[in-house]
């Protein structure tokens, strides 16, 4: 695997919120960045000294690093729902992965549409939010959660990086 693939497959959700005025840009500026399969002994912020995550490695630098986190599943679509909504897979209702034609088209929803979640309430609080990467909780073709920036994959994913169309709005 080349290593623009094993790039793009680590960076599958980054949540990117920005304050939007002066007034309130004493607060602070937030990436969340959400990885499937990936574990935290692979970037040189927590300690791995033969793979080299430099730019990983300079935002850990300057905020905040999780230390004890884990995953409340070991499929993507719930727990991503758990870090959006701070609710277990039990309480959210996802417990693997939503089947393609969940994404788009005639039976497209979304599947966190009734809990207010991280990008809901960081919209509300005057952040501007924005999406790149894998999303595959449902409803692909329109941004969700209060998104002002949306780039994603129809499906919820992506077999071949190089082929797959990208949703950008």
């Amino acid at each position: 695997m080349n290593s623009r693939r094993t790039a793009f497959g680590i960076f599958l959700l980054v949540l990117l919120a920005v304050v939007p005025n002066a007034a309130a840009a004493k607060r602070p500026n937030v990436v969340f960045i959400l990885t499937d399969n990936h574990g935290a002994w692979t970037l040189g912020c927590y300690g791995n000294k033969d793979i080299r995550t430099p730019n990983i490695d300079r935002l850990a630098a300057g905020g905040m690093l999780f230390k004890r986190a884990m995953s409340s599943n070991p499929v993507c679509s719930p727990t991503r729902a758990t870090y959006l909504t701070g609710l277990m897979p039990s309480q959210h209702g996802l417990h693997s992965f939503l089947d393609g034609k969940y994404m788009m088209g005639p039976e497209a929803y979304y599947a966190l549409e009734e809990f207010e979640t991280l990008p809901e309430i960081l919209h509300s609080e005057g952040y501007v939010c924005g999406l790149s990467g894998k999303w595959h909780l449902g409803a692909n073709m329109t941004p969700q959660d209060g998104f002002s920036y949306w780039a994603t994959m129809p499906r919820g994913g992506t077999s071949s990086l190089y082929t797959d169309p990208v949703i950008l709005v």
